[in-house]
């Protein structure tokens, strides 16, 4: 009886590291980038990105960007 309670016990032990191992590496990267040349001087307003992150609009004190 408790050789069987120690081998369902590594088992979910061996199981629940596996998982964890296999969804972290799943993971995709992150990556930063700059996607507009604002400064202080000239600060953005308001901005929106598309649904599928292609698209950048924002505007500042004297156009609207895309």
């Amino acid at each position: 009886m408790v050789a069987m309670a120690a081998a369902v016990v590594t088992l979910v032990a061996v199981t629940a590291f596996w998982i964890v191992e296999h969804a972290s590496s799943a993971r995709p990267t992150i990556r930063q980038r700059i996607l507009t040349d604002a400064s202080s001087e000239k600060p953005i307003w308001d901005a929106a990105i598309s649904p599928d992150g292609k698209y950048l609009v924002y505007t500042d004190q004297r156009k609207l960007y895309l």
